[in-house]
This record gives C-alpha cells, sequence and structure tokens, in this order.
C-alpha cells in the first residue's frame, strides 16, 4: 500500500460557493475561482480551523507572500495555479508523508516501539481523558465516538492537537501557545474566497532566517531527533536563525511538535466508514503510541496567528491570549485589532492583513475572525468562534489618527465594563442583598448579556468613529461619541435591571433594597458615587456638580459592593 501523502492525494474536504463538496489536495486550494472554494468542510469547526492554520503554514514555508503589496496583490486577485503550487510544495514532500518507513507527519522521528497504544480517540481534544473514563465522569464528553480513523481525519486530529495541545499530564506538552490558543484571522467583507482569506493571512519570508528547504529539520522537526524536554529545568526550544539542537526556524510556529506520538495503521478490511468523515479509506489509524517531553517551547517563541498580553510573573513576559468563558465579546476587540501597547498585542499578521487592506484603493472594512478552545487545564469546555467587524483605515494615516480612533475604541470598551458592573451590582444588591457574592452564575450571565445586548451598537459607533478619525486627536470631537455611548450603556443597564427586577410582583423585603438600588444605578449614569465618576473619566466626560451627602453615601455603598 503506497505511503499516505499529503503532497499527492486529495485529502482535504472543501465546500465551493455553490454549495458543491469535494476534496482536494493542497496545490488545488485556489483552483476553479468560478466557484471558488468558500470554507473546509470537515463538519468539526476545530477541524476547519486547524485546516486554515496548516494551509497558511504550508503557504508560509513554500509560497510565502511577496514584500511589494503590488505583487502581493496580484496573487490575490488572480490566484496561483494548482501546477504553480505543485511546483512550490515539491520540495517539502517528505516532510508531508503520514505513514511509511521514515519520518512521518507530525509524529515523532522515534518509532516509540516498547510503548503501550492509546486509543485514537485521544487525539480529539474535546474527548474525554483517561481520569475521566475511569471515574465514569463522561456524561457530555462522550467515550467511543471514534474507535478508529481514516488517514485523512488522522492527520488533521494529529495536526490540531499539536497545534492547540492542552495540558496532558506529567511530560505531555503544551502547544507552543499553551493549551487552546486563540487564533484570529482577518477576512475580506467583500469576498468569501477561501484562497483571498488565507492568502491575506500569509507571513512574508524573514530574510533573517533562511529559505524553508534548506532547514527541513529545523522547520519540521519530525524530521530529526526530538530535543526532548526533560530535566530541570526544562530544555526549551527558541527561533534563531543560528542553527543548534536547542534552536528552530521561525516557522516551525507552525509545525511545532510538543507531543510524541507515532500513529498506529491497520487494514480497513471491514470497509468500515470513517466515524469523523463518512468516507472509507483503505488503510485506517486504530492507535497512536506516545512519550513525554516534547519540545517545550520558550515563551519568546511567538506565533504569528495569536494575540498576546503582557504578565507581570515571573519573569514578566509575553503569553499568547486564550479564549474564555463567554466567547469572545467586544470588549477584547481593541486588544485584537488596534495598536500594540504596554499591554497587548495583536497578532502580527492582523497588523499586516490590515496594511495589505489599506494598500487596496477603497477598502474601508473586512472581518476579525477570532476561534480556538476554551480549555480548563486538560478539559475542552468548548470551541469558541467569533467574527467582528474590522475597519481598515486609509493607507496614507499617520501614527497620531491611528492612536486616536484606538484610544476612543478602548475607553468606549472600559466604559461599558464599568457600566457592566454598575447594573450587576444593582441587581445583585436588589435580588441577593450587599452580601452576596457577584461571581455567582445568575449575575455573571447578566454582564455576558450586558456585552451581547450593546454589541451592535459598539460597532455603530465604531464605524462612524473611522469615517473620522483624522478628527479624533480633538476632545471635542471625541464628545458626541462619548454622550452617545453613556445613553447607549444607560439604556441597557436600566432596561437589564427592569427586567430582572419586576416591581410588580416583588415581596416587601425585597422592595426595600430594589428601590434604593435603581436609584443608585439613575445616579451612576449621571456621574454620580464612585462607579458614576469612573464611568465618566473613562469617556472624558465632566465630573456632574456635587449631588448632596446622600448621592455620596450611595455611590460609597456601590462602590463597596463592586
Amino acid at each position: 500500500m503506497p505511503a499516505f501523502s499529503l503532497f499527492y492525494d486529495s485529502w482535504l474536504p472543501v465546500r465551493r460557493r455553490s454549495g458543491a463538496k469535494s476534496l482536494i489536495r493542497p496545490a488545488e486550494i485556489a483552483s476553479h475561482m468560478d466557484d471558488p472554494i468558500v470554507a473546509f468542510a470537515w463538519g468539526r469547526p476545530d477541524f476547519d480551523a486547524a485546516s486554515r492554520e496548516f494551509m497558511i503554514g504550508l503557504l508560509a514555508t513554500a509560497f510565502p507572500a511577496p514584500e511589494n503589496h503590488r505583487q502581493w496583490r496580484a496573487l490575490y486577485d488572480a490566484p496561483p495555479t494548482p501546477a504553480r503550487l505543485d511546483g512550490a510544495f515539491a520540495p517539502f514532500v517528505e516532510a508531508l508523508r503520514l505513514d511509511g518507513d521514515g519520518p512521518r507527519f507530525m509524529q515523532d522521528f522515534d518509532v516509540l516501539e516498547g510503548t503501550d497504544e492509546t486509543p485514537v480517540s485521544g487525539l480529539l481534544i474535546d474527548a474525554p481523558g483517561a481520569n475521566t473514563l475511569k471515574e465514569n465522569k463522561d456524561l457530555f464528553q462522550k467515550r467511543g465516538q471514534a474507535a478508529f480513523l481514516s488517514r485523512p481525519a488522522a492527520a488533521m486530529a494529529l495536526f490540531a492537537l499539536q497545534t492547540f495541545a492542552p495540558s496532558g499530564g506529567a511530560g505531555h506538552r503544551t502547544s507552543l501557545r499553551g493549551g487552546g490558543p486563540l487564533t484570529t484571522l482577518v477576512a475580506p467583507s467583500d469576498d468569501d474566497s477561501l484562497w483571498r482569506q488565507l492568502w491575506l493571512n500569509t507571513p512574508k519570508e524573514d530574510e533573517a532566517f533562511a529559505p524553508a528547504a534548506a532547514e527541513l529539520p529545523r522547520v519540521f522537526p519530525w524530521l530529526a531527533p526530538t530535543f526532548v524536554s526533560d530535566g530541570k529545568p526544562a530544555r526549551l526550544v527558541a527561533a534563531s536563525a543560528t542553527p543548534a539542537p536547542w534552536t528552530a526556524h521561525l516557522l516551525q510556529a507552525f509545525w511545532g511538535t510538543p507531543r510524541r506520538i507515532r500513529l498506529v495503521f491497520a487494514a480497513n478490511d471491514a470497509r468500515a466508514p470513517c466515524p469523523l468523515t463518512g468516507r472509507i479509506d483503505d488503510v485506517i489509524v486504530t492507535a497512536y503510541r506516545t512519550r513525554p517531553w516534547g519540545a517545550a517551547y520558550d515563551p519568546s517563541f511567538q506565533h504569528p496567528l495569536s494575540p498576546y498580553y503582557f504578565s507581570k510573573g515571573k519573569p514578566p513576559s509575553w503569553l499568547p491570549v486564550h479564549p474564555q468563558p463567554g466567547g469572545v465579546p467586544y470588549s477584547d476587540w481593541p486588544s485584537l485589532t488596534a495598536a500594540v501597547d504596554d499591554e497587548s498585542r495583536p497578532a502580527k499578521l492582523t497588523a499586516a492583513a490590515q496594511a495589505r487592506l489599506a494598500a487596496r484603493a477603497g477598502v474601508t472594512d473586512a472581518r476579525l475572525r477570532a476561534c480556538g478552545y476554551d480549555m480548563d487545564n486538560m478539559k475542552a469546555r468548548g470551541f469558541v468562534e467569533a467574527q467582528m467587524p474590522l475597519f481598515i483605515l486609509p493607507e496614507d494615516a499617520d501614527a497620531s489618527t491611528r492612536a486616536s480612533v484606538a484610544g476612543l475604541a478602548r475607553r468606549l470598551v472600559d466604559a461599558a465594563d464599568i457600566a457592566a458592573s454598575i447594573a450587576g451590582i444593582a441587581v445583585r444588591i436588589a435580588l441577593a442583598g450587599e452580601r452576596a457574592k457577584g461571581d455567582t452564575t445568575p449575575f455573571s450571565a447578566l454582564r455576558e448579556r450586558f456585552f451581547q445586548d450593546t454589541h451592535d451598537a459598539f460597532f455603530a459607533q465604531l464605524r462612524d468613529a473611522f469615517g473620522v478619525a483624522d478628527t479624533l486627536g480633538d476632545g471635542a470631537a471625541r464628545q458626541p461619541f462619548a454622550k452617545v455611548w453613556l445613553d447607549t450603556l444607560r439604556k441597557c443597564a436600566a432596561d437589564l435591571f427592569d427586567e430582572a427586577v419586576n416591581f410588580d410582583a416583588m415581596p416587601q423585603k425585597i422592595m426595600d433594597r430594589a428601590v434604593p438600588a435603581r436609584r443608585n444605578l439613575t445616579g451612576a449614569f449621571l456621574g454620580h458615587g464612585a462607579l458614576g465618576k469612573k464611568l465618566f473619566t473613562a469617556l472624558e466626560i465632566a465630573q456632574p456638580e456635587p449631588a448632596g451627602k446622600g448621592a455620596g453615601k450611595r455611590g460609597k455603598k456601590m462602590e463597596k459592593s463592586e
């Protein structure tokens, strides 16, 4: 049986604009642009997301974006033919073989003989772990859903695991970006072509590093013995143009192998269809062998598709952003899209994609696509996907204009965060009293609801602001946006309070708390009390005259309850 090749074989499921579905080779990603491919079609959002990263990584390695915007745009408008991409991918064919003798795609260089076999379902991040199965706790994550996998499904499951790897127990490393990283991509708002989405987010070649074809083992770590991370402290792999056992090519960000895994194959004599794809493969993957202490990556080794935040831990460092319960609210928008500051860095390619779109005359908006696993240590709580509007400043916009519009976005978010607290505290005091905890489910859900209900208004404000971005350096020009946003927040907070606190059917004991709580909420949106002052400060609105001793006491009461 010939080895399964991710280069030669048609294995990636795709959907075209017409709705037609088919399997393609990677080189066919831009084929038939009269009916372009618009999405991967695995039937699993994590596999679709991993496929996008696989293709961007392959393009970055073999067909990087040109430095010149005009040359980049030429390929955006007239994509490369399959023959041209085949020629670009051909030097890397040995790294794209899934089975057979010798090195295997995303698997350990060692065959790992004498190691116990693990069911292949363990490759799926959302599958129940060994301890969950032992204690019979797989209530929502059911066991036995994938007793085997076809080779295409196994290849993508393996790539997704290595790319998003959560903690796997002692010595079983997380991915280069930690467990369940957030990935952000920029997509054009006027085109659904998958090629254009991928090409928009493909990095250019870094001239500090040798061409990938000249340093295959430093790009694809499975082509050489594993640099194991045992010992204390763990031996870390860092990106460096200087070859050494502990260094890697910058492109290994796309091809990291924190897990030491070797797949186990068997003939599919029963002609059983793959549980994930429904396709019948002549050879199936039934299990895998694994050992601990795969590659551990230095935190300085950053991924171009992930945003980062600054951690003041010991030592201080930039760490990748991870999805949280509640998804990706608009409160994350400034840190995912705006300019780098002391606390956050958008993904490197988010900035590059915006610059590419800005260089195309007339482009004013796009979409930001964010996705990733929401992990609780080793347990997957869910796969998060979100899309947000992205507004493109003209190519000639200066740094002060960019800083002004980014600053306004942050102020709007800060104000919304304070307003959500005002609403949550008022409802909590009304229904449960001052001593009730604010992080319990009903009150945390109210906070999520606040951001959901003000989502459209936030982006409407931003769209208008980007239209007059060159004026926002003037505080007076920002005032209309601040006042409209304050009114939006006030109305949403009042509506949520009135919905949660029903005055028509309320015991007197609760009424005694609810009436002053509603009054304090109203006062806060007039700028009174500690939170009201914080709200007005965030929006750069002048503070009102002192409202008297009573209002001051009520404000302190609300602040204490925060």
